[in-house]
């Protein structure tokens, strides 16, 4: 394969608008499967067929965008303000 077609296919990162919406979001609503679609850049139905649902919790929501990626990413694209947002447990943290 093509180094540059296998890159096409590859997963695109959240815009830091998408990412501060999202974390910007009251915890406690519910995240519809297309928001959370933009997030992992997957097609809705594959989000769909791994959650079974229509909506899923924020928390459900937010381990599922920590799982896809790297979480340093994630809180360099919301910069501090909005990192501030995320649990420090959240955070990773320097290992010697």
């Amino acid at each position: 394969m093509h180094a540059l077609s296998a890159e096409r296919n590859m997963p695109r990162f959240p815009r830091r608008e998408t990412l501060a919406d999202f974390f910007r979001m009251d915890h406690r609503q519910r995240v519809r499967v297309p928001e959370l679609a933009r997030l992992l850049d997957v097609a809705e139905h594959q989000v769909r067929e791994i959650l079974r649902a229509e909506a899923v919790d924020w928390g459900e929501a937010a381990a599922c965008l920590f799982d896809a990626w790297p979480r340093a990413r994630i809180l360099a694209a919301l910069g501090p303000e909005l990192a501030r947002r995320i649990p420090a447990a959240f955070h990773p943290i320097p290992v010697q």
